[in-house]
């Protein structure tokens, strides 16, 4: 069912007159919404009616609903559309009583604004969730809807009616309430409660000695003043201030000034706890051993008796006397020897332990100084190795690589020399010259001659670029004249040259292998012709100089 809201589908209305076949579409058998015309048959379609016929057969080559033709295409029939859009409709509420007639255009106005149709069911506008005709939505809104604004009774807040009427009269501090202990008082605001119950009689407190004790607040004083445990009170023989429950039971036990009476019920009576000691020193019926029970009289008798015992048993008590110095003399000789022997023990014990602790810990640093020397010498050894080690690879790179030769040759501006005679042959007729480079940092070279032509009649000279791990890092252009000259032995004149142009980007070639340029360089006649003057190879060597120059 396409309702007034419905975007999709033809118009699903109720018409005044039945619309014209050319206006319904062919799809939904509604008038057509944004309708389209086939070409093929003149149909009318919906624009959605066709949209939802092609995804429902997505997987089938499209055709015409109608006629199945598969030349089918469509194009809007504006024309079509402002004529079902004049067409007068009933109002869809037209069985709910309302009289209303228009076009197909103003139906939505008409259902949707709030003085169009009062028979359309909408939500109450405070949201409460509540639908209803439109009509009845002022009435719902100020008598029945729970979301209605209204004010408290009492203390005047504005809310919503549910939470006024629910939740805000649980917490209202100014809606009437009783007290709860029922002592007469009458209705009163929520808000004065806390302070009536604490003036209630009838309200239930606690001891404010903290003795536990809960009870009314009316019959608090009393409790307090004779029969709370935890009150205050004095004690009558020391003055001592304290709780009752103490003072009536663990102080009388221990308080110092209570009178109790002497064991020995002597003619005192009673005197104070404090002052029992002292007395029984004194009271004549305390049973006392003899004054001479240290020397062996065994003797027990009233204090009142002790005269007359002594009196009595006084030649006793002399021999008793003279039996203890006596055998107090030896007992202190021998506590005497017993001490001296075992002073001399511990002595000697002490000198043994620290001759042996001596002897060991002499042992200890023997060996840590033993190991720290075995240490010490096996680094001395492996410092000899590696630094032998260092020193023989300096010296054999030095010796291949660096421009020390036999000869040495001061060159102006970026100039080395290459020794052919010292240069190791690797095939026949082909020698090489130790290494040399372009300047510092620069390019490794090195110079190689070999004999050329038919029967080796010419003496070629090579100039190799060396690769090397490090070439990326070097500039990549290098420009120069390159002049390779063979050097008279006899004088400084008469040399025999030859110049090669290097204009290139040495990097690129390197990146694959080593660059090799040369040329022949001179004649085998003119290389072993000698004179007074010129004399180029002597003795089996030959020296070249290689020199870089700028352009």
């Amino acid at each position: 069912m396409v309702t007034k809201t419905t975007s999709r589908g033809g118009y699903d209305l109720q018409f005044v007159d039945a619309p014209a076949d050319m206006f319904v579409c062919k799809i939904c058998q509604l008038p057509s919404r944004e309708a389209h015309l086939s070409v093929c048959c003149g149909h009318t379609f919906c624009k959605s009616c066709l949209e939802d016929a092609k995804t429902a057969n997505a997987s089938v080559i499209e055709v015409c609903p109608m006629c199945r033709s598969e030349e089918f295409a469509t194009f809007p029939n504006k024309q079509n559309e402002r004529a079902v859009k004049s067409l007068r409709v009933f109002c869809t509420n037209k069985d709910e009583g309302c009289e209303w007639q228009g076009e197909v255009n103003d139906i939505i106005s008409h259902l949707e604004n709030s003085s169009g149709c009062q028979f359309e069911v909408v939500e109450c506008f405070n949201n409460c969730g509540e639908t209803l005709q439109r009509q009845h939505t002022a009435g719902h809104a100020n008598t029945a809807c729970p979301r209605r604004e209204v004010l408290c009774q009492y203390c005047n807040l504005a809310g919503e009616h549910q939470f006024i009427e629910g939740q805000h009269m649980e917490q209202c501090l100014k809606f009437p309430v009783s007290c709860s202990n029922t002592c007469g008082v009458e209705t009163m605001p929520r808000e004065d409660m806390e302070m009536h119950k604490m003036t209630c009689p009838l309200e239930e407190v606690s001891c404010s000695n903290n003795c536990g004790k809960v009870l009314q607040r009316q019959h608090l004083d009393s409790h307090v003043e004779t029969e709370c445990p935890c009150r205050e009170v004095k004690c009558q023989y020391c003055s001592l201030v304290g709780q009752h429950q103490f003072i009536m039971g663990e102080h009388q036990e221990d308080c110092p000034k209570h009178p109790i009476p002497c064991p020995n019920k002597c003619e005192v009576g009673t005197v104070p706890r404090e002052d029992m000691e002292t007395h029984l020193t004194e009271c004549p019926l305390e049973v006392i051993h003899c004054d001479y029970s240290c020397e062996g009289c065994e003797a027990k008798m009233a204090r009142k008796d002790l005269t007359d015992h002594n009196r009595e048993k006084m030649e006793e008590h002399l021999l008793l006397t003279k039996s203890q110095l006596v055998q107090l003399k030896a007992d202190i000789k021998e506590m005497i020897n017993k001490d001296l022997a075992d002073m001399r023990n511990e002595f000697q014990t002490k000198v043994c332990n620290i001759e042996t602790a001596a002897q060991d810990k002499i042992k200890e640093l023997e060996t840590e100084v033993q190991l720290k020397t075995d240490l010490l010498q096996d680094m001395i050894f492996y410092d000899n190795i590696r630094w032998t080690k260092k020193i023989s690879i300096l010296a054999a790179k030095s010796s291949s690589d660096s421009q020390v030769l036999p000869v040495i040759v001061q060159i102006p501006l970026q100039t080395v020399v290459g020794i052919f005679g010292s240069a190791t042959l690797h095939k026949k007729n082909e020698a090489y010259s130790n290494c040399f480079y372009t300047h510092d940092g620069g390019y490794k070279m090195q110079l190689r001659v070999r004999a050329t032509g038919d029967y080796s009649n010419f003496l070629s000279v090579f100039l190799c670029f060396v690769k090397e791990p490090n070439d990326n890092f070097k500039a990549a252009q290098l420009r120069g004249l390159f002049e390779v000259k063979l050097l008279n032995q006899l004088g400084d004149s008469e040399h025999h040259s030859e110049t090669s142009k290097v204009i290139t980007s040495v990097r690129i070639y390197l990146e694959r292998k080593d660059v090799w340029f040369g040329y022949k360089f001179i004649s085998c006649e003119k290389l072993f012709e000698s004179t007074t003057t010129c004399k180029y190879l002597k003795d089996g060597m030959v020296f070249f100089q290689i020199q870089k120059n700028d352009i």
